[in-house]
């Protein structure tokens, strides 16, 4: 549940959710108050009929209820409407004080355009309903958050298949280069990614049942491997990590994506680069030598894992 704080009542039918910050009040957060004038930037997203009520509500009546994000982007939940059954809506405002990953300038905008690409290809994505220079103001998406969920590989295989679909969606025209050649020849191409595969960036929609990826805020072009390979870092890493179930959830997720791929061998010989610079990556970020030594051993835990899961795979039942 989330933490009282002395004096500042929570909002009536607001999720609970340990993962965020304190409650806001906006007669009391002098931040909230400024972060909302960003809807005063927005424009509606098509179709305009639909969408410029909701924003046309959000600026007249919308008011901060918690802080969800503070790192990347402002990013809030507001309720905007009378009383406790408004609509919840989720503002993102990105500027200079949150760099994020490769800067602060035109990530609302690709993330716009990427969420509204996503839903015209049916991928489970927030609807978004107005967007700016710097910020972006779309749906909320009810549900627990993957990262904390009992996994399993039915859970795994859903996120590949998200993650397929989307590197489809937003598939561009491949740059005929030796680097990219690889990857053609086993009809990956290039795409633009989720960017950051942390596993708090996907809910399971309690409205559709399916499974949502709600951050497309690192958003940028390259080789989908890229998102395979650190979804397998996250899924391993997460605790309670590097257990014989998050192993073989790793393998399914990455098996799962190489068949919608048409390319299991290619994916999972590709898994062990891909993966090991993301466990770089996190023990950099972190400054953790333990994730630096997970890195370079990683090539030999991921075979072992594989021998596993094939063995697992002989022990099935014919016609499974």
């Amino acid at each position: 549940m989330l933490p009282q704080q002395p004096g500042v009542p929570r909002e009536p039918g607001v999720p609970e959710d340990p993962h965020t910050l304190p409650a806001l009040q906006a007669s009391q957060a002098p931040g909230a108050r400024k972060t909302l004038r960003a809807l005063l930037e927005l424009s509606p997203a098509p179709p305009a009929e639909a969408t410029q009520p909701l924003l046309a509500a959000a600026i007249k009546s919308a008011k901060a209820v918690l802080a969800l994000a503070e790192r990347k982007s402002d990013t809030i939940l507001l309720r905007a409407g009378a009383g406790d059954h408004g609509m919840l809506l989720v503002l993102k405002v990105y500027d200079e004080a949150h760099p994020g990953q490769g800067g602060s300038v035109g990530r609302a905008g690709r993330e716009a355009d990427a969420l509204l690409r996503l839903a015209q290809a049916g991928v489970c994505v927030p609807g978004l309903i107005a967007s700016g220079e710097r910020a972006l103001l779309r749906r909320y998406v009810e549900g627990p958050i993957v990262r904390d969920l009992h996994w399993d590989v039915a859970l795994a295989r859903q996120l590949a298949e998200w993650v397929f679909r989307c590197h489809a969606a937003l598939a561009v025209d491949m740059v005929d280069t030796a680097e990219t050649a690889g990857a053609d020849a086993h009809g990956l191409g290039r795409s633009w990614l989720v960017g950051d595969m942390n596993l708090g960036n996907f809910v399971l929609d309690v409205a559709s049942g399916r499974l949502c990826g709600i951050d497309l805020g690192d958003t940028r072009v390259g080789d989908p491997m890229d998102d395979v390979g650190e979804g397998c870092m996250r899924i391993i890493g997460r605790r309670p990590g590097f257990t014989a179930d998050r192993w073989e959830c790793a393998v399914a997720f990455a098996s799962c994506y190489g068949r919608l791929a048409g390319s299991v061998e290619y994916v999972l010989s590709e898994v062990p680069m891909r993966a090991s610079a993301s466990f770089r990556q996190m023990a950099v970020w972190r400054s953790d030598p333990f994730m630096a030594e997970v890195a370079d051993a990683f090539p030999f835990l991921w075979d072992e894992a594989l021998l596993s899961w094939a063995r697992a795979k002989q022990q099935e039942p014919s016609g499974r």
